[in-house]
């Protein structure tokens, strides 16, 4: 993971990864519909700001998370069920960040536990810590939205994860 993508490479980009945003307004007439237009407002931000800036792509597991990290042995751990992007290495901790679901959302200090995550990423990785906050906020939007679309759900855990982040920045 995080090495260049090898030329003439299949990976989705980042940027095709993340679109799917831009197909919540069209399907509410242009509105939000269930979906806070603060939040939605925000994710599309933060996804515009970011693409635009992302530094020199390599290559991501794109759902690096709790459920997808496992003990291969004392001290070895094997990531399972990549999706094989190419993008911002802050990406990666969005994921991360916003699981396990539903678990994460019934979470009492989850403000708190978001922003501890948040910086022990920046710390350990080198990352700022806007990036993947911004990466965060809006992917949890994202996967809210696939949730909606694919079953009807607006409400879910990852839009409570949205709240909860978007507390933590102005």
């Amino acid at each position: 993971l995080w090495a260049p993508p090898p030329a003439g490479h299949r990976f989705t980009e980042l940027r095709e990864w993340t679109a799917d945003l831009a197909e919540l307004r069209p399907h509410f007439g242009g509105g939000t519909g269930p979906f806070p237009a603060d939040l939605v407002e925000r994710a599309e931000a933060h996804f515009a700001e970011l693409l635009a800036s992302q530094p020199e792509p390599v290559v991501l597991h794109g759902d690096l998370h709790h459920y997808n990290i496992l003990a291969a042995g004392p001290d070895e751990w094997r990531a399972i069920d990549p999706k094989g992007l190419v993008g911002d290495p802050a990406y990666e901790c969005a994921a991360f960040i916003c699981n396990p679901v539903p678990q994460i959302a019934a979470d009492p200090q989850l403000p708190r536990t978001l922003e501890r995550r948040i910086a022990i990423f920046a710390e350990i990785l080198g990352i700022d810590r806007d990036r993947i906050y911004g990466y965060a906020l809006a992917q949890a939007v994202l996967g809210s939205w696939w949730s909606y679309a694919s079953e009807g759900i607006s409400d879910d855990p990852f839009l409570a994860v949205a709240r909860a982040l978007a507390t933590l920045r102005p």
